[in-house]
């Protein structure tokens, strides 16, 4: 059992690194979506060169890249497995 300032204490310092941690992932979101925008040499987004190569991966029989393309289709939950 803990007292309530022991408590208090740890709940703080719980708050304090869950607002770290949710800028962390806030900064690499918007970098992500900087990146995922630009242009390589020949023209295309970086979205569609990770979205070709997805595909590829799929043809030459990579089954967790097919359902990733099948539910992304579909609107389908990420699994969590992924």
């Amino acid at each position: 059992q803990r007292t309530v300032d022991e408590q208090r204490e740890i709940a703080k310092k719980g708050g304090i690194a869950s607002g770290e941690a949710r800028r962390k992932k806030k900064s690499f979101r918007e970098t992500l979506e900087q990146l995922i925008v630009m242009e390589d040499d020949t023209g295309a987004t970086n979205q569609e060169a990770v979205c070709m190569g997805l595909i590829k991966k799929a043809m030459k029989g990579d089954v967790k890249a097919y359902i990733l393309l099948r539910d992304t289709l579909e609107n389908a939950p990420v699994p969590s497995w992924w």
